[in-house]
């Protein structure tokens, strides 16, 4: 987990500041967690196909209906 950059507001005589635990969903290995029918996962997943197929509209179709994504072992990349 990644504490990142935290936003923070200091005044004169207080402060204020948010700490939050974040991740890379790019990076999770859903695996486990569609075995264990988790919800959340299968829309990761699907999110990655999405981005996976980028403008193929027929792949993108086959993702959304069960299809399997290209290679699910390994993550998507987000760079173009």
């Amino acid at each position: 987990m990644d504490r990142g950059n935290v936003p923070a507001a200091v005044g004169p005589a207080s402060s204020l500041r948010f700490d939050y635990a974040t991740c890379k969903l790019t990076d999770l290995d859903l695996e486990p967690w569609i075995k264990a029918g988790n919800p959340v996962a299968r829309v990761i997943e699907a999110h990655r196909i999405a981005q996976g197929t980028g403008r193929n509209m027929k792949a993108r179709r086959s993702g959304k209906l069960g299809g399997s994504p290209p290679n699910r072992s390994r993550p998507v990349s987000l760079s173009h």
